[in-house]
């Protein structure tokens, strides 16, 4: 499917392999939910033959920006913005145009 390359449980892994993050599907569910990634594309295979998820491409990033902002955004961002404001100022940047990119999913 052009444009969306995850189901809900090979993102979790991919989380968990590439950036040490621990969540689940449900959790996946409540991002999206919540707006903090974009919405998944559901639907069906046909009758009896069960439904599908996918995440578009870049979710994973839209995940762990997620994760850190629900549990360490206070800690990271305090310090990289007073130790680090060249990198605070890139990663915003980066942030900002990752959600506009997802905005125009």
């Amino acid at each position: 499917m052009l444009g969306y390359s995850y189901n809900a449980a090979e993102l979790v892994e991919i989380v968990k392999q590439k950036h040490g993050i621990t969540i689940s599907t449900r959790t996946l569910l409540r991002y999206e939910k919540s707006g903090l990634i974009p919405p998944a594309m559901r639907g069906g295979h046909g009758r009896g033959k069960g439904r599908f998820t996918y995440y578009p491409e870049g979710t994973e990033i839209s995940v762990v920006m997620g994760y850190i902002k629900l549990n360490k955004s206070n800690v990271i961002a305090n310090v990289l913005e007073r130790d680090f404001p060249d990198v605070h100022k890139r990663i915003l940047k980066i942030v900002s145009r990752e959600v506009a990119a997802n905005a125009n999913i």
